[in-house]
């Protein structure tokens, strides 16, 4: 067994929702794949959301039960790979030589289907965000050259659609708060003066189906809470991305990104990363 105490991690925190999780489908002979350079760390215990016909509940534990793999696009219940933009973000990392010889990558997986801040699973003292903590903090214990890279966050279709009452302002100030109160706490946590968080827009079909004005309320909350963070612009484009059903209409799914749209996302993301740098060393 491996030694994880001994390995040099870049750490990258892959938070949100299930666009983040990865369910991108079709093309899955294209599936990206890695050395043994790159890791994941995930929680053994179950933490996902029961839907019902009359409530929604998150189940988890309030401990962690943390175990490290090689990284792997996770398998669906159908048996298929379904592709997370962290993936091509990692291959551009590498790719483009963020990645020093005597180190690894670690994914530290937080993402949960379906969440947000609108039912309190997101935010200061809440479910995923303490369990995040808790992940984190076990990751950079097992060696003290241990450093957090970036968080890429994605999420916010769950708080677009929550609360169908508010208006425009209501709905960024919502989000921006309990957006910005998590990643200031999680910035001086981890004492991350030059942090490096980046979050994403939604699939367009799905924005489309109604959500166009409070998609974009969400967009603009976190981009001006990452500034207000950061100093950075960090929100990737969607433009031009297909969601699954726009590849496949037998997945009847427009709130998912495709496997290519996918990995284009993780790209954009990878952009943000690398001119923040460039601009830093400036």
């Amino acid at each position: 067994m491996k030694n994880y105490n001994e390995l040099k991690f870049d750490i990258i925190v892959l938070m949100g929702q299930s666009n983040a999780e990865g369910n991108g489908l079709s093309n899955e002979e294209l599936t990206i794949k890695f050395q043994n350079n790159v890791y994941e760390l995930n929680d053994k215990n179950p933490c996902y959301l029961d839907v019902k016909e009359d409530y929604t509940n998150l189940v988890y534990s309030k401990n962690i039960d943390p175990f490290i793999s090689l990284f792997e696009e996770k398998m669906g219940l159908d048996g298929l790979r379904r592709a997370s933009f962290v993936s091509s973000f990692i291959k551009e990392y590498i790719n483009n030589g963020y990645l020093k010889e005597d180190r690894n990558i670690l994914v530290v997986r937080c993402a949960v289907g379906g969440t947000g801040f609108s039912r309190n699973e997101w935010g200061i003292d809440s479910p995923l965000y303490n369990r995040t903590i808790k992940l984190v903090d076990y990751a950079l214990s097992l060696n003290k050259e241990n450093r957090i890279v970036v968080t890429l966050w994605h999420q916010g279709e769950h708080d677009a659609y929550e609360q169908k009452d508010l208006s425009y302002k209501e709905r960024y100030d919502f989000y921006k708060n309990g957006f910005y109160n998590q990643f200031l706490d999680y910035k001086n946590r981890y004492k991350l003066n030059d942090m490096i968080l980046i979050g994403g827009e939604f699939a367009k079909s799905w924005t489309d189906t109604g959500y166009t004005e409070k998609a974009e309320a969400i967009y603009n909350a976190t981009n001006d809470a990452i500034y207000e963070l950061t100093k950075n612009n960090g929100i990737a484009s969607s433009k031009g991305l297909k969601s699954n059903i726009e590849i496949d209409k037998n997945t009847n799914d427009d709130i998912h990104f495709s496997r290519i749209s996918a990995y284009k996302l993780g790209k954009r993301y990878f952009k943000i990363f690398d001119d923040i740098l460039k601009h830093h060393k400036k």
